[in-house]
């Protein structure tokens, strides 16, 4: 520490960090499922992981976008093939990417909303090529589905049953 460098200064630079981390940089805990014989088990990746969807077709200047994930080490596009799932209950979104299972485990509601529902934005434009609104899922998605699939509260409600015709 510098002669004229207190503790307390040093304390305040670092408080003064935190505040100014976005959300996708507190305390995000990534996870690796790691198969170990006929059985297998979560290995930590890292516990602050930071996250950020990214248009890998920016610089190119050429055609749609086509967004990214990068988490960590992990960099996929988020399509299908990503198969992911959101667990509100566990504030958790599982996903497989370059052949591998990982799991993003959030530390409030708040972060694991916002990263599901950019997660869900980012996954219907690679999908379909519009932005995800209302009247996007309509023409995409039919009426039927419109506020079931990819809709802003879909994070919230991964857990409940679909609604059945009582007939």
């Amino acid at each position: 520490m510098g002669a004229n460098q207190s503790t307390g200064d040093v304390q305040d630079a670092v408080n003064e960090v935190e505040q100014n981390m976005q959300p996708g940089e507190r305390g995000i805990k990534l996870y690796k499922f790691v198969r170990k014989g006929t059985a297998g088990d979560w290995e930590t990746v890292t516990q602050n992981a930071r996250y950020r969807f990214y248009d890998a077709k920016e610089d190119t200047g050429k055609g749609k976008a086509e967004w990214w994930l990068d988490v960590a080490d992990v960099d996929v596009k988020v399509d299908q093939e990503l198969g992911y799932v959101v667990d509100l209950k566990q504030r958790r979104v599982t996903f497989t990417a370059d052949g591998n299972i990982y799991a993003l485990k959030f530390p409030s509601v708040d972060q694991y909303r916002s990263f599901a529902e950019e997660l869900n934005d980012c996954a219907f434009y690679n999908t379909y090529g519009v932005e995800n609104d209302a009247g996007n899922r309509t023409k995409v998605l039919g009426d039927d589905y419109t506020s079931t699939f990819f809709c802003k509260d879909a994070a919230d409600r991964a857990d409940e049953p679909m609604d059945t015709d009582p007939d």
